[in-house]
């Protein structure tokens, strides 16, 4: 979400008052806070009594999916599902994961990963150690 969030950042040519209340819905929805990013997640688990929040998170959607870098941050996208293992399950719990991972790639292919690609769905992944900055080691 942070790659989504930074790419999502206003430009500095955007009159002040449209950049500063988008800046105003990404910060809103694409929290660096995880109390707020919890939750956020916790109000998505049931979209539908939040029609208010879907919209806004329609907007960045809409907004990721006219990026001029869309293509490469399709790429990226891609990769995380497919590292991660994300399939039509986590497509379904998670809905602004899902939708934004929608809006980059621009369908939902990526659902239908299959999730034993993800090495942590893999033999030995209990000697894996993912580290902060998301790299891994073999211990």
């Amino acid at each position: 979400m942070g790659v989504i969030r930074k790419a999502l950042e206003p430009d500095t040519s955007t009159p002040f008052p449209v950049r500063r209340a988008f800046d105003g819905l990404r910060a809103e929805i694409l929290s660096n806070d995880s109390i707020k990013s919890a939750a956020l997640k916790a109000q998505c688990s049931d979209i539908n009594k939040h029609p208010e929040l879907k919209v806004k998170i329609d907007t960045l959607k809409e907004a990721i999916t006219l990026h001029p870098q869309r293509e490469k941050l399709a790429e990226v996208a891609l990769l995380f599902a497919r590292e991660a293992g994300l399939t039509k399950l986590k497509g379904e719990t998670d809905y602004l994961l899902s939708t934004m991972l929608d809006g980059i790639i621009g369908d939902v292919s990526w659902r239908n990963g299959p999730s034993f690609e993800s090495y942590l769905n893999k033999p030995g992944v209990d000697r894996v150690i993912t580290t902060v900055d998301g790299l891994h080691m073999q211990s």
